[in-house]
């Protein structure tokens, strides 16, 4: 099975209501063979899981709340990693200036100790450290 078509294999199972997002994550590992970064379709499949969002939504134009902050979690896994608001912002079809909304949020809903925000953001990291 090549890396691609490992992917859409991944991708498409994981937009199917029974899915089993520790396998496929593991599976996504797996195919793509890399250890130190993670992929940019490992990092939506992790923040997915995290949060039971569907990976196609992660991507969307959707504001409901608890997408956003699938979405918000890659973008604090990327600025964490040194990326630009502007690299991070074209990843997801969204301007610097709205990424950069997004992680101060994010920042100030740890802060306060928002509880849906704290568990998605443990169990993504979590996730991801596995």
């Amino acid at each position: 099975m090549t890396k691609e078509h490992g992917k859409e294999k991944i991708i498409e199972l994981f937009n199917k209501p029974n899915w089993a997002p520790n396998e496929l994550l593991k599976l996504a590992l797996k195919i793509t063979g890399e250890d130190e970064e993670l992929s940019f379709e490992q990092l939506l499949l992790a923040s997915s899981q995290a949060t039971g969002v569907r990976y196609s939504d992660v991507l969307s134009k959707k504001r409901f709340r608890y997408i956003v902050l699938s979405r918000v979690l890659c973008f604090f896994y990327l600025r964490d990693r040194g990326y630009t608001l502007a690299y991070i912002g074209s990843k997801f079809s969204k301007g610097h200036d709205t990424v950069l909304h997004h992680l101060n949020k994010l920042e100030n809903d740890l802060e306060i100790k928002d509880e849906e925000t704290v568990r998605a953001f443990n169990k993504f990291y979590s996730i991801i450290n596995a």
